[in-house]
């Protein structure tokens, strides 16, 4: 391997106790590494003669895997404190505010669990006129965590005051793909997008199989159109609640402003009650007014049927 510097000299073994020292070539005027700053100007490259960066490691190296360019080491010889750790700083100078560099970001290794050597990778950047704040992090699981230092699924956000806690930004259709690896014959996978068959819809699609892609073969399950109308098993719903099937209600089904209709359409029966219905009951205002019991109507009052009254 070679180590280049420009416009100084690298004295190895000129003294024992020093190792590696910096100096001029001149006996008695190199300083020991790391026992002063050391100043060097121009490119410095590790594994190369022609760096191109002030700092240029080259590690070539047959094979596959990843190999380490350049560690970073803290050790503490006695029993280190909780979030023991050692990172990568950033500075930027700006000379017509101050006259040295400030730290602007951070990377940090840590470690959470001492006895355990659990560890955590933080990133950390400065506000305007704040201070250097953590604001993502990658735990000993895995679990990624933006606004928390204490995330307990694979990705956690947490937008704190901020209402808008995560976007998704397409040109065209953004989504957002539920994929399972689960073998189970009945697993689906899902796809929420917008603007997927018009401009200005919603769109909620399940896979029709299991491993399917539900953007390509799938099938809609919700629809909401860019006029706000909404579909159940419909992609074209022409009015506000638009179901192309059965709909079960458990609680009240109750209709608010003017006069309004309950109707079939294209000419087809429209029948209340099957063989599980009780008994159907008209009460206007109210007060019972007409009761279907089985075969039989029960009226409170007079009945009128084709302009005729019963009693």
């Amino acid at each position: 391997a070679v180590m280049a510097f420009k416009g100084v000299d690298i004295l190895m073994g000129k003294n024992s106790s020093r190792g590696i020292a910096f100096g001029s070539g001149v006996a008695n005027t190199d300083v020991p590494l790391g026992a002063t700053d050391i100043n060097i100007k121009g490119n410095v490259g590790i594994g190369t003669t022609s760096p191109s960066t002030l700092l240029h490691g080259d590690y070539s190296v047959d094979g596959s895997g990843v190999s380490n360019v350049f560690s970073l080491e803290r050790t503490d010889p006695n029993t280190p404190l909780a979030n023991f750790g050692v990172g990568l700083s950033f500075l930027l100078d700006r000379d017509d505010i101050a006259a040295t560099a400030t730290e602007s970001a951070r990377i940090s290794a840590i470690m959470t669990d001492i006895p355990n050597a659990a560890t955590a990778l933080t990133f950390s950047t400065k506000a305007s006129g704040g201070s250097l704040t953590e604001y993502m992090r990658i735990d000993s699981a895995g679990n990624v965590g933006i606004g928390t230092t204490g995330p307990v699924v694979k990705l956690e956000v947490n937008s704190g005051a901020t209402q808008d806690t995560a976007r998704l930004i397409g040109s065209s259709a953004p989504a957002l793909s539920l994929w399972t690896t689960n073998a189970n014959a009945a697993a689906r996978n899902w796809y929420i997008a917008s603007n997927y068959m018009a401009w200005g819809d919603f769109n909620i699609r399940q896979s029709d199989a299991k491993g399917g892609d539900p953007a390509s073969v799938g099938t809609s399950r919700l629809y909401i159109n860019a006029s706000g109308n909404v579909g159940i098993g419909t992609t074209t719903p022409s009015e506000k609640l638009d179901v192309n099937g059965n709909a079960t209600v458990s609680g009240n089904l109750t209709f608010y402003g003017g006069a309004r209709t309950i109707a079939s359409r294209l000419n087809t029966t429209l029948t209340l009650g099957d063989s599980q219905t009780g008994n159907i009951v008209l009460a206007p205002g109210g007060t019972t007014a007409l009761t279907g019991i089985g075969a039989n109507l029960t009226a409170a009052g007079n009945l009128t049927v084709n302009g005729s009254t019963v009693t």
